[in-house]
């Protein structure tokens, strides 16, 4: 969200033209790099930001949310019997806004296990649309995430068959956490997109195309690839430091980019 709130700050949204991303590039230098990546490819994920954008602005605007019930008629215990006869107007029924939590800190297990969810849904259940992704599919997440961790919590056994040797039962407890935050499904919506944008990155970066386990793995490799691709040293060096893009193939999965599909299911969480 944050790259969008810039994307749309800059103007994106209005089809800006080469030269003018070359002088938002001069002029803002501390965001240059993300300013270069929007004039190669824009924002993939503008019109579901949008939509997020403007629920937070109105809750109502929201897919699926409820919209406030319309005050009823004042009944006699509403009735201020004084001198001046003044009658109290009824309170409305307060409308469920979304309730703003402290950041999450998310560990590259719980972030496997929300796309892994994401796939799963994705692919048995059809919650594409033409428009993104279905609302409800984030509640129903959500939803799998608190069930998940509190069912295994408890039991303090191996994840849920359908994760059976992807999270060793030792890594579980870096979910623990999980817990302890109420999720919303605008928690995991975000944290989906962000996911989605770095994989974006990490495709412009490296030329990525899909095929598996092509990616650079070795210090050799990112130093060939940087000598290969200079315009993007600088996202390569960072993707280096950082140890590449530890999602690429379930994240590749689920945008539909992969061109092999691996023999091993828990390959898919390798990174």
């Amino acid at each position: 969200m944050m790259d969008y709130e810039l994307f749309k700050d800059v103007g994106g949204e209005r089809s800006l033209g080469d030269k003018d991303w070359d002088r938002l590039i001069k002029n803002m230098p501390q965001h240059a790099q993300r300013l270069r990546l929007f004039k190669e490819s824009g924002f993939p994920h503008v019109d579901i930001c949008r939509r997020i954008s403007a629920g937070k602005e109105d809750p109502n605007a929201l897919a699926g949310q409820k919209v406030e019930a319309e005050p009823q008629a004042p009944t006699a215990g509403s009735v201020k019997r004084s001198n001046s006869q003044e009658i109290e107007a009824p309170k409305a029924k307060r409308v469920c806004a979304p309730v703003e939590h402290e950041s999450v800190q998310w560990s590259h297990d719980m972030e496997r296990l929300l796309l892994f969810l994401c796939w799963r849904l994705k692919n048995i259940r059809g919650v594409l649309v033409d428009e993104g992704i279905k609302p409800q599919m984030w509640l129903e997440v959500a939803k799998e995430l608190n069930e998940h961790v509190k069912t295994n919590f408890n039991k303090r056994a191996y994840c849920s068959t359908s994760l059976d040797g992807v999270l060793e039962s030792s890594k579980l407890l870096l979910l623990i956490s999980i817990i302890m935050w109420c999720w919303s499904s605008e928690q995991v919506k975000a944290k989906y997109l962000d996911l989605l944008l770095h994989y974006d990155r990490f495709k412009l970066a490296t030329g990525y195309s899909g095929v598996a386990d092509s990616f650079p793995k070795t210090d050799l490799k990112w130093e060939q690839l940087m000598r290969e691709r200079p315009r993007y040293h600088g996202e390569l060096q960072r993707l280096k430091d950082d140890g590449g893009f530890p999602h690429v193939n379930i994240c590749s999965l689920i945008t539909g980019t992969i061109h092999t599909i691996l023999s091993r299911p828990r390959k898919l969480f390798d990174g």
